[in-house]
């Protein structure tokens, strides 16, 4: 799954409505979509910890990586490269943060995985429409594998929190079917307030007094 992308799905709602869902379990989340005749292989979350942003952020998400990490994730990390912007009106300067490889990671591991047989449906969580090639590709190599898009909400009342412009374009350009996934469906699946690694390492929720 596309760490970055729920994220920024999960901050939106929590501008506009005050409920944090980001100490989300997502095993728990998948484990739930499953069917009698089906077991997860593998939960794969891919991100990447921006170094540049104050000590507090990056300990806030190292913090849940660890918490994902003994709740029996893998995690995959990515790079942020940094871009210098430039107003030409005000003639304003700053560095803008930009995470880089990550659907490209995606996309190798899920073909990775397919081609070793590690499983038969890859469940593919993302609202982005850029791994659309990737999702192409996948089914010409694979047909005798399935693939479905989960669609994180969207914050919009008016749509209901639905994706639809993604769940369009996956439908028309990969012919793929897609799952949208509530608001309210992600709020049932929090992580303990503490969760525990192998190694007794702690890690706690820092939104427990806010959620």
């Amino acid at each position: 799954m596309d760490g970055f992308n729920v994220y920024h799905r999960l901050e939106e709602y929590r501008r506009r409505t005050g409920k944090n869902l980001k100490w989300l379990d997502y095993a728990a989340l998948f484990n739930s979509l499953t069917t009698d005749e089906q077991q997860i292989a593998g939960v794969h979350f891919f991100t990447s910890v921006d170094g540049k942003r104050t000590a507090d952020v990056i300990e806030r998400h190292e913090n849940y990586i660890g918490a994902l990490r003994a709740s029996s994730l893998q995690i995959h990390h990515g790079v942020f490269k940094y871009k210098e912007e430039h107003c030409k009106q005000c003639q304003y300067q700053w560095v803008k943060p930009q995470e880089k490889e990550t659907d490209v990671r995606i996309a190798v591991k899920a073909l990775e995985f397919a081609h070793s047989n590690q499983y038969d449906t890859c469940w593919l969580m993302t609202g982005d429409t850029d791994l659309v090639p990737f999702v192409q590709s996948y089914k010409t190599m694979f047909p005798q594998k399935e693939i479905q898009v989960l669609l994180p909400p969207v914050y919009n009342k008016a749509r209901r929190h639905l994706n639809h412009i993604a769940d369009k374009t996956y439908a028309q350009k990969a012919g793929v079917a897609t799952l949208q996934i509530g608001f309210n469906k992600l709020a049932e699946y929090p992580l303990p307030a503490v969760v525990t690694d192998a190694k007794g390492r702690i890690f706690k929720n820092p939104y427990a007094t806010e959620a």
